[in-house]
């Protein structure tokens, strides 16, 4: 009797014992269901926020993400409820300043499960990659039947054409490179960006204007930082003819500074001997609204034939003035030129800088450029742009 009573009580006990569990599992089981829930709300929120830090990152690429992002904004990301807000570095509020880093704060909310993550926005500097270019034409470029050299490559944002040439450069085109003959590597596919409208706006609103007499000629005088031969002038050597659709020679002067053409005639051209440089290397030596056509020579530009001292007082040429007509100049325009219509070239030429189109560019005479790095290094105003890019992660905060 004392061995089966002992048996019961062993078989109650563990009755006893495996009830309990059974209990134990019953209340156990929706807290483990809970839990993994949350678990997997909390992984749907961690991706979501990810999703929306990589997403911000490209946005920050498009548009003014500042401004957008300065107050929190919503979204909905993956069946999550993401905030996704711009903050300074230090987690105050986001600086307008564009050379500033921002801080992206992203919160997703999935059920129960918040996840935040932060990702750096590194401010940067993007210079257009046309100003490492000794040559560039937003439309097709055409060289037809001469030789063109550069130390730098020549690129098109649509075609380019050699026709009966030689092109002695790099060659780079989005569409295509054709024709014959390429001198040194050619490459297709490429995404060229120039300069618009607006860079020769900036500076017309600055410049000082030069009226032409009769013949529509700005001849024979010299334009530059506190002296201009044709009228008023101008501290900084900026100056602008407005054409009013009339064509217009500029041939035989001296240009130190700035020259911007608006409205030219489609016959308007730069013509026989010309000594046209920048004041610095990020400021423009020519800028048109409009078409131009090269036809200058290399020839020298010299006082003797044209009666005109060209580094009179408070003009130096080589840091020498002088008050005699004695002297001679190399016919070259040195800077950045940007053309926003089209450019020609019909005679032989000597250039030294970074020469752009907006448009077609055409070129029926021997060429020559030097390319400036210093002008790459020294970008005008409105070539190059301010953007934020991606420079770090963050762990999900606590």
């Amino acid at each position: 009797m004392r061995a089966r009573g002992s048996a019961y009580v062993l078989v109650l006990g563990a009755t006893a014992i495996i009830g309990a569990l059974a209990i134990g599992a019953a209340h156990a089981l929706p807290s483990m269901k809970r839990s993994a829930e949350w678990s997997a709300e909390a992984a749907r929120a961690r991706l979501a926020s990810a999703s929306a830090l990589e997403l911000s990152a490209h946005v920050a690429l498009q548009g003014d993400f500042r401004e957008t992002y300065k107050d929190a904004v919503m979204h909905t990301v993956a069946g999550a409820r993401v905030m996704v807000e711009a903050l300074a570095p230090d987690g105050g509020k986001v600086e307008d300043d564009p050379d500033t880093d921002v801080l992206v704060r992203a919160e997703a909310t999935v059920g129960k499960g918040v996840q935040t993550r932060h990702l750096l926005l590194e401010a940067k500097t993007l210079t257009m990659n046309t100003l490492t270019a000794a040559i560039g034409a937003q439309g097709t470029l055409t060289i037809n039947g001469v030789t063109v050299t550069a130390d730098a490559p020549v690129v098109s944002g649509n075609t380019m054409v050699l026709i009966s040439a030689t092109l002695s450069a790099d060659a780079g085109a989005t569409t295509a490179c054709l024709g014959s003959t390429y001198g040194g590597r050619v490459v297709t596919g490429i995404a060229p960006n120039f300069p618009g409208e607006d860079l020769i706006e900036h500076y017309r609103a600055q410049a000082t204007s030069v009226s032409l007499p009769g013949n529509r000629r700005l001849e024979k005088g010299i334009l530059a930082p506190g002296h201009n031969t044709f009228g008023a002038a101008n501290a900084n050597g900026v100056y602008v003819i407005d054409c009013g659709g009339q064509n217009v020679t500029i041939q035989d002067v001296r240009i130190v500074g700035t020259l911007v053409v608006v409205n030219p005639g489609s016959g308007s051209s730069i013509k026989n001997s010309v000594l046209m440089t920048a004041r610095s290397p990020g400021q423009p030596v020519l800028l048109v609204l409009g078409s131009m056509n090269f036809d200058y020579s290399t020839s020298l530009l010299r006082e003797s034939t044209l009666k005109v001292n060209f580094n009179p007082s408070g003009v130096p040429y080589n840091g020498v003035t002088n008050n005699n007509t004695s002297d001679s100049y190399p016919s070259i325009i040195d800077g950045f030129v940007y053309v926003h219509g089209d450019l020609t070239v019909t005679r032989s030429m000597h250039f030294r800088g970074v020469l752009l189109a907006g448009g077609n560019m055409t070129v029926t005479g021997d060429m020559h450029v030097e390319y400036r790095s210093d002008i790459a290094q020294n970008p005008p105003p409105l070539t190059s742009a301010h953007v934020l890019v991606p420079g770090g992660w963050a762990q999900p905060s606590p």
